[in-house]
């Protein structure tokens, strides 16, 4: 985190000191993004699959966000056209990219901006890698963002000479400026360089600054990082192993009082290599000695020691990294929900910690949606408190259903525990409460079916009145008859 004093101002120097400051851990992000897409050929990419698996717990079933109540009309069509743009942008993906770059680098970023269409422009968002942006932030307890900064690389000639350029994108609580610099003025020997121009801003309408910094844990590490030697060990021990492997034989061809060909060091141990790729040792002498000769050597090899060394190392990387192999047998051996519980206690925690910033990015997003809007269309829109929305992260952890199900019928055959604790053990679910309001709408039914507690008996002696009304007219039918 770049931290400055709340009055810096925008400078071409300043400018330069902090892209320095953020290059001095440049070759620790790029080395987590590098893992991530393999770019090394490692045998075994254990990095990909455990920032697949820490995202995809991270995001589960995505986020529900949910308005503050009582909102007046047009702060909920604010709120409610956010949540149609982020439908219509699916935002869900752009979460997963966010998160998955959190994962890998330790920290990911995200610009919001105004679309630009001439008709229409709405606002969006984008996601940066770590490798292309950096936040600078003041030095209060708040840490609020003063500046962001993306950049890009390219080459331009020159007088037949190719020259790096870097090209920065500012942006600051109102506006976004542009800045173009020869890498070599980035070696602190260079005295003047171009000035920023500040004269003619470009508005950004978020109404902060609109890039944010997210931050994957207080240390702003990869969830791999602190495994990446294990990780390249591992593979180095599964290439060994298949590399031995192909020299495995039954028989190889001995000798005895032999001698390489080759006159160098080098060359008789690539003699060496090709017997025992080939199966055979190819030799010359010059002495005369009759023990001189070949014969065939049975051999066999056990490289179990070694598959169980690599067994060793996978478990080490999961377990230190706290991001359990799903693929394990040693993981799905036991699958009681306490034992699932306990192996998955460190994970959840991990990713537990992970929630505060994201639900602080999500409410810097509707703020400067929010902004976006009412500075479109003032008459429609209206801001409301973005802290006020609730956010809740969908999470479907794995349960063991039918052992769940036994302990309820083992407790209900017991029968000294409540309904309501037997049917709350079911994940997700809660019966009691269903329960309870059913019965309330049946005596909400049943009060709308009772006559009024002020005519009480008057309906019932009418009706006796009646009976005997027409049963005295049908006997004085008869009698007339």
């Amino acid at each position: 985190m770049i931290k400055v004093k709340a009055e810096t101002a925008l400078t071409a120097e300043n400018l330069i000191e902090w892209y320095k400051i953020w290059y001095a851990d440049y070759e620790r992000i790029n080395a987590n993004y590098e893992m991530l897409i393999n770019k090394q050929r490692l045998k075994m990419p254990f990095a990909k699959k455990m920032v697949l698996t820490s995202a995809a717990a991270t995001l589960g079933d995505g986020m529900t966000i949910s308005a503050p109540e009582k909102l007046e009309a047009t702060a909920q069509a604010t709120f409610d056209e956010i949540q149609n743009l982020w439908k219509k942008q699916t935002i869900i993906n752009h979460d997963a990219g966010i998160i998955k770059y959190g994962c890998t680098c330790g920290r990911s970023y995200e610009l919001c901006y105004m679309s630009d269409d001439a008709i229409n422009p709405i606002p969006k968002v984008a996601k940066i890698k770590a490798t292309n942006a950096f936040v600078v932030f003041d030095d209060t307890v708040e840490n609020n963002s003063l500046y962001g900064v993306c950049f890009d690389t390219y080459y331009k000639t020159e007088n037949t000479i190719q020259e790096k350029y870097i090209k920065f994108y500012i942006y600051d609580l109102l506006n976004k400026y542009e800045y173009e610099v020869k890498s070599s003025f980035l070696d602190g020997k260079t005295l003047t360089l171009p000035m920023i121009s500040l004269d003619n801003p470009e508005p950004h309408n978020m109404g902060r600054m609109p890039l944010t910094e997210i931050h994957n844990n207080e240390e702003e590490q990869g969830d791999f990082e602190q495994v990446i030697d294990l990780i390249k060990d591992r593979s180095t021990i599964h290439d060994t192993n298949l590399k031995d492997f192909k020299r495995i034989a039954k028989n190889y061809m001995a000798g005895r009082n032999l001698k390489f060909t080759g006159k160098t060091k080098e060359e008789k141990a690539q003699g060496l290599d090709d017997a025992g790729s080939n199966q055979f040792i190819e030799y010359e002498t010059d002495s005369d000695n009759t023990n001189d000769g070949a014969y065939i050597l049975s051999k066999s090899e056990n490289y179990s020691s070694i598959t169980e060394f690599g067994k060793d190392v996978d478990s080490k990387i999961y377990d230190l990294s706290m991001i359990p192999d799903l693929s394990s047998q040693e993981f799905a051996g036991n699958l009681t929900g306490v034992a699932l519980d306990l192996k998955l206690l460190p994970f959840k925690q991990m990713i537990k910690t992970k929630e505060p910033e994201l639900e602080k990015a999500i409410r810097r997003r509707i703020k400067m949606y929010m902004h976006a809007l009412v500075i479109k269309e003032p008459t429609k829109y209206a801001e409301f408190d973005a802290a006020e929305c609730t956010i809740k992260f969908n999470r479907n952890w794995t349960k063991n259903i039918v052992e769940i199900v036994q302990v309820m019928q083992g407790l209900k055959a017991l029968g000294t525990v409540s309904d309501k604790t037997i049917t709350n053990e079911l994940p997700d679910i809660d019966y009691e409460d269903e329960k309870v309001q059913i019965a309330i709408e049946q005596e909400e039914k049943a009060k709308n079916q009772s006559p009024d507690p002020n005519n009480t008996g008057i309906e019932e002696v009418n009706s006796i009145l009646r009976g005997m009304q027409e049963a005295e007219a049908g006997n004085a039918n008869v009698n007339t008859n």
